[in-house]
């Protein structure tokens, strides 16, 4: 099966130019909403050490212990441990083989750009150098060397994952592809020049969706939706020819009796994003909630968002491990504990549905999103607009009727706008066909 792909990413850069390839591949560069503060240097002492040093770590990195097939019935795109719980849900109980491809090495059996060595790829490292090395040459040649330079970690990203992804296309079979982030990344690189290799791909958004304009870059063939709002969002920005699928959100069913023995509250955090005054709001808000939960001595566990930036992250785990009853959590949430979630529009707002937790979200003063609806804007979770707002928390934790009509109003809600559990065995069907 080898040479069976002869995609020229060199000649892609010379035809589109610098500019137009790194903004097809990496939209969310210039239109993320989100706070980065990722800078790499663009100076030509760290862009030539940086690559030598990235050349010595790959020619001694040490080969993964994965078992790769020669055949695949699907093809599943995860980007990092966030997708893992969407990833675990697809894949129970299915008949059908499939291989994890990763940003990240989040598990030991999912395949990253990291695990060229799989396939005795001996020269690897230096066809790596040989194409950089040729980008900058043609660079030079079509006068774009100053867009090579500030595009260069984006290019040495990109030209990686494009060796990785002819390696495993040459030696592995799959008939269909399955992306959960059809925006950027090795999903674009996929489908951009490898759709081709597969019989169909499909993806979906498995987080919340707004009203914006990364939308306009998804790529797929298929694209499952999980909303009415959701589809009418993809019908105003999706440009190329989708066919869009209804299916819903992917989780598995939880069988739980909840009851309400406990105050527990879950505390779910968000990024900043472009708008300078979120940082502002964001803190307000966390600060407004802690001075309440000190008068309701509440237990509360505090889950920051994986995006946030680090120094804001620092400001605020400094103010809330003053309070003994603050708990920051990484991965695993303690459901039994819970009674109530409190936060900014989240996707973990699914979660808490499933697991049967009232939601509370953030609005008005606190909103970081200003007049920007979101798939929970007209949901029946309770905003939390102004201080005194806070207070339906102890009403909650003191009343079960009150904490029965909400929880069922909100899971009634989902199961219903979210086609659950029907819409991930949609999904699951259609990737076995």
């Amino acid at each position: 099966m080898s040479n069976l792909i002869n995609f020229n990413l060199n000649q892609y850069f010379k035809i589109k130019g610098i500019e137009q390839v790194i903004n097809v591949i990496f939209p969310l560069i210039s239109l993320s909403d989100h706070v980065s503060e990722r800078k790499r240097s663009k100076s030509w002492f760290y862009i030539i050490s940086g690559t030598f040093y990235l050349l010595i770590k790959l020619f001694f990195l040490r080969k993964k212990k994965l078992s790769i097939n020669k055949n695949y019935d699907v093809l599943l795109f995860a980007p990092n441990l966030k997708y893992r719980r969407f990833v675990d849900a697809i894949t129970n109980n299915v008949s059908f083989s499939y291989l994890v491809l990763s940003e990240e090495s989040y598990d030991n059996d999912v395949f990253t750009v990291d695990d060229f060595k799989l396939f005795k790829s001996k020269n690897y490292v230096f066809t790596l150098l040989f194409r950089l090395i040729n980008i900058y040459l043609s660079s030079y040649k079509s006068s774009q060397l100053n867009s090579f330079k500030i595009n260069y970690w984006n290019i040495l990203s990109l030209t990686r994952r494009d060796l990785t992804a002819k390696l495993l296309f040459n030696e592995v079979k799959f008939n269909n592809y399955f992306s959960f982030h059809p925006v950027e990344g090795y999903h674009q690189i996929i489908q951009n020049f490898y759709k081709t290799y597969f019989k169909n791909t499909y993806a979906i958004r498995p987080t919340t969706t707004t009203f914006s304009k990364e939308h306009q870059f998804i790529k797929t063939d298929n694209l499952f939706f999980k909303t009415d709002l959701e589809y009418k969002i993809y019908q105003h920005y999706i440009l190329d020819s989708v066919n869009l699928i209804k299916g819903g959100i992917i989780a598995e069913p939880k069988e739980i009796n909840k009851k309400v023995n406990t105050k527990g509250v879950l505390f779910l955090d968000t990024c900043t994003n472009i708008n300078f005054e979120s940082i502002a709001i964001r803190r307000k808000a966390i600060s407004h909630f802690i001075e309440f939960s000190k008068h309701s001595k509440l237990n509360v566990y505090y889950k920051f968002h994986p995006g946030l930036i680090n120094k804001e992250r620092i400001f605020t785990e400094k103010i809330i491990l003053e309070n003994s009853r603050f708990k920051v959590i990484e991965d695993d949430i303690p459901w039994e504990s819970i009674s109530v979630a409190l936060g900014f529009d989240t996707t973990l707002f699914y979660d808490c549905f499933l697991h049967r937790v009232p939601v509370l979200s953030f609005r008005k003063e606190y909103s970081l999103f200003v007049n920007l609806d979101s798939e929970f804007s007209s949901s029946p979770v309770i905003p939390i607009s102004k201080k005194t707002d806070f207070e339906i928390i102890d009403k909650l934790n003191r009343s079960n009727s009150l904490w029965h009509e909400i929880n069922d109003e909100q899971y009634f809600w989902f199961s219903k706008q979210y086609n659950f559990p029907e819409g991930l065995l949609i999904i699951k069907q259609i990737l076995n066909d």
